[in-house]
């Protein structure tokens, strides 16, 4: 009598034709792994803010280059970003060292009272960041904290990602926004009024990166260059 006859007659059902049988295959069947959040360090020696109020009497610009902090996030899914940028509120340079005293006075930055500016980072929306030598357009969505008043900020931005030897990882990371003097208690006097633009742009220029443990690159002395620049936001 041929097995399968035998089965057949005597109503038996092989275990590994039944459900349970493949339900603990299912169990064993390993998940892939979720990859967790990896800490980005910003270079300061590639990373700035700058400002600019432009108005028909005058153009200013304003850069500083005194910025530090982290980012966590996994590449693959931006979302998971987290982190905090912090520049030295009494660090801006206009070209003109007059200025730059009083910008750094209690009408502006009041920096002896507010030490720091900060870019909170909640999250970021868009595609994965890791396609290499290709800009990604993500949504940055956090706040901004000047003379401790902090404003919620949605803006676009864009994200180079680069991949090193090793497991080193390198995001660029650009955007631009606008803000008003006055949600951030600047006091302008009567008589510059006329030459501060009622929105100030802020660009944010960002250079982080993971180093793995006894890695050595050869880039790590010489300035990097990404592909992507300011005028591209």
């Amino acid at each position: 009598m041929r097995l399968s006859e035998f089965y057949k007659k005597h109503n038996y059902v092989p275990f590994w034709r039944t459900w349970y049988f493949w339900f603990l295959m299912f169990l064993t069947v390993p998940l892939p792994a979720k990859a967790e959040p990896q800490e980005y360090q910003v270079d300061t020696r590639q990373s700035r803010i700058a400002f600019v109020s432009d108005t028909p009497i005058e153009r200013i610009h304003g850069k500083n280059t005194q910025v530090a902090g982290s980012i966590s996030v996994d590449p693959n899914n931006p979302q998971t970003a987290r982190g905090q940028l912090t520049v030295d509120s009494s660090k801006f340079d206009t070209g003109l060292n007059i200025r730059d005293e009083y910008m750094r006075g209690p009408d502006w930055f009041d920096a002896g009272k507010y030490p720091e500016m900060k870019f909170v980072l909640f999250k970021v929306q868009g595609m994965p960041l890791t396609e290499e030598d290709k800009p990604t357009d993500v949504d940055l969505v956090g706040q901004i904290v000047i003379r401790g008043v902090a404003k919620t900020i949605i803006q676009k931005g864009k994200v180079q990602y680069y991949q090193w030897p090793g497991g080193s990882s390198t995001m660029v990371v650009r955007t631009r926004f606008d803000v008003k003097p006055q949600d951030f208690k600047f006091k302008i006097p009567k008589v510059f009024q006329r030459q501060v633009s009622e929105n100030i742009s802020i660009y944010v220029d960002v250079t982080l990166s993971k180093f793995m443990s006894g890695v050595k690159l050869k880039w790590l002395g010489e300035p990097f260059e990404s592909k992507l620049t300011i005028q591209e936001i």
